[in-house]
C-alpha cells in the first residue's frame, strides 16, 4: 500500500488545485475515484510480484537446504576417507614389522638349522664308529605317573652326568625314555619320548653338546622291573642314561 501512495501523492497534488478551481461535487468525486483508483492498482502490483517470487524464494531455500545436505555428506564421507587411510596405513606398517620379524625369525631358523646340520653330521661320524664305543657308566632317573617333569632328585642324579661328561671329552650320552603299562602304548610311546626329551633339555642347559647326546624314546618295552607290582610300575616310569666312550679316545681330564 505505501508503493500505491507514493505514486498517488504527485497526482492528488496535481488534482488538489483543480478541485479548487473546480469546487463542484462532480469534479471531486471524479478525482477521488482516481485516487482509489491508483492506490488499489498498486496494491494489486505488489501481490502479482509477491505471487511470482514466492515459489522463487521457496525453491532457493529448498536449493540451499539440498546444498547444506550435500556439503555435510561431503564432509562425512572426507573423514571417513581419512580414517580408512589412516587405517590402512596403520596395517601397512603392522604387515611391514611383521614381515621384518618373520625374516629375522627365519634367518635365525636357518642359522640354527645350519648348526644342527652340522652336529648331525657329526653325530652320523660317531655313530659309524659305534662298535669302537663302550659302556663307561649308567644312570636312572624316575619319573612320577604319567608325568615327564625332571624332580629335584632327577635333577641331582643328571649334575652327576654332566660332571662325567665334562671330563670324558670323547663320551657321547645315549638317552632312553620308558614307562609302564598303565596307558594305551601310544600314549606310552609319546610319554617315554617327552621323559627322554626332559633329560637331554636339561643336560644342553648345562653345556653338554648336542651333538654328543642321542636319544630314543621305547615306551612300555623293556621294562627293568615286573609291572605287576606298584613298585615294578614305579621303577619302569624312567629315563636311563648311559655314558659311552670311545675305546681309541679313552677318557681324559676338561671339557
Amino acid at each position: 500500500m505505501r508503493f500505491g501512495r507514493r505514486r498517488a501523492q504527485p497526482i492528488v497534488e496535481a488534482i488538489m488545485p483543480l478541485a479548487t478551481r473546480f469546487s463542484s461535487p462532480r469534479y471531486f468525486a471524479l478525482a477521488a475515484f482516481a485516487v482509489t483508483a491508483l492506490m488499489a492498482g498498486g496494491c494489486t502490483t505488489k501481490n502479482y510480484v509477491r505471487q511470482q517470487t514466492t515459489p522463487l524464494m521457496d525453491h532457493v531455500n529448498q536449493l540451499d537446504t539440498e546444498t547444506a545436505k550435500n556439503t555435510n555428506a561431503i564432509r562425512d564421507v572426507n573423514q571417513k576417507t581419512q580414517q580408512g587411510i589412516a587405517a590402512v596405513d596403520a596395517q601397512t606398517q603392522k604387515a611391514l614389522s611383521q614381515a621384518q620379524q618373520t625374516q629375522g625369525q627365519a634367518q635365525q631358523v636357518s642359522s640354527q638349522l645350519n648348526q644342527t646340520s652340522g652336529q648331525i653330521r657329526a653325530l652320523d661320524a660317531t655313530m659309524a664308529n659305534l662298535d669302537d664305543y663302550k659302556l663307561t657308566s649308567q644312570t636312572t632317573v624316575h619319573f612320577a605317573l604319567n608325568k615327564a617333569e625332571l624332580t629335584p632328585e632327577a635333577k641331582q642324579i643328571l649334575d652327576g652326568v654332566v660332571s662325567q661328561v665334562q671330563n670324558n671329552p670323547h663320551g657321547i650320552l645315549e638317552v632312553q625314555g620308558y614307562t609302564d603299562t598303565t596307558g594305551p602304548k601310544a600314549f606310552n610311546d609319546r610319554l617315554s619320548q617327552e621323559r627322554a626329551n626332559a633329560v637331554v633339555r636339561y643336560l644342553e642347559a648345562n653345556d653338554i653338546a648336542p651333538h654328543r647326546i642321542y636319544l630314543i624314546g621305547l615306551g612300555e618295552n623293556r621294562p627293568a622291573e615286573s609291572n605287576a607290582t606298584l613298585k615294578g610300575r614305579q621303577f619302569n616310569r624312567r629315563v636311563d642314561i648311559k655314558l659311552l666312550t670311545d675305546n681309541l679316545g679313552g677318557g681324559g681330564s676338561g671339557k
